[in-house]
């Protein structure tokens, strides 16, 4: 019995990630590894892209100990897995839960973040290789 509450202890603290599909991809979505999907945090990518999908993360309960950065990372691992090319983060997506316990009522806020997984219309593209630095002469 002490197990199963341990486990289910756990199970309330991590951030669940929700996927909804949007458009149709261009081509075959593979999965990827989440540092090869591109972040955008201020603003979209210059690049032609197709909405393939709506990301909402949200942490599980007061008791998540996901910050800020393991949240989008978790996003991004969810983003690779689905083969996106990029994620763009769209914003907060942050819940108020309240309750109450012996007549004293509290309430705290889930973190959260809503993204849209993106897939280049012009095809994959490699990352441009890095110059070696020119020596001082």
């Amino acid at each position: 019995m002490r197990r199963l509450a341990s486990l289910l202890f756990l199970a309330a603290c991590g951030t669940t990630i929700t996927a909804v599909p949007t458009n149709r991809p261009l081509r075959v979505m593979s999965p990827r590894d989440p540092m090869s999907v591109e972040m955008f945090t201020s603003g979209i990518p210059q690049r032609p892209y197709v909405e393939v999908a709506y990301l909402e993360s949200q942490q599980e309960s007061d008791l998540s100990f996901d910050n800020a950065p393991t949240v989008m990372m978790k996003m991004r691992e969810e983003a690779g897995k689905m083969g996106c090319d990029g994620l763009i983060i769209g914003g907060a997506n942050d819940a108020v839960v309240g309750g109450t316990f012996r007549g004293t009522g509290s309430t705290t806020t889930l973190r959260g973040y809503r993204g849209t997984c993106i897939q280049w219309t012009d095809g994959p593209q490699a990352a441009a290789p890095v110059a070696p630095p020119v020596a001082n002469q």
